[in-house]
């Protein structure tokens, strides 16, 4: 697990128009889970609801980072993406069970 503090930090430090989706798959994971684009862009700007991030690297030797958001007691927001200039948003995830730390 990465420091939390850094890593909103980190995502407090980006605007709305540096956030970048892996489009088409991106919309269609958030349509197929009946996501909405604007809740995902406020939730990555302002991380109050960051309750994990674990970093790894991604398929191209690039820096990844996976954050868990935790919107309710039964629905968890996951979201892989690739920080740098822009917010690289590989994928959507809503996982609809409680959220539990490892």
């Amino acid at each position: 697990m990465e420091d939390l503090e850094a890593v909103k930090a980190l995502l407090r430090t980006y605007r709305p128009e540096d956030i970048r989706f892996n489009e088409p798959h991106f919309t269609t994971q958030l349509t197929l889970r009946d996501g909405d684009r604007e809740t995902v862009v406020s939730t990555l700007l302002d991380p109050e609801y960051l309750v994990g991030a674990e970093r790894s690297l991604g398929l191209y030797g690039d820096e990844k980072l996976t954050l868990y958001f935790k919107l309710s007691n039964t629905r968890t927001m996951i979201l892989p993406v690739i920080p740098g200039e822009t917010l690289y948003v590989l994928t959507y995830i809503m996982r609809h069970r409680r959220y539990q730390r490892r």
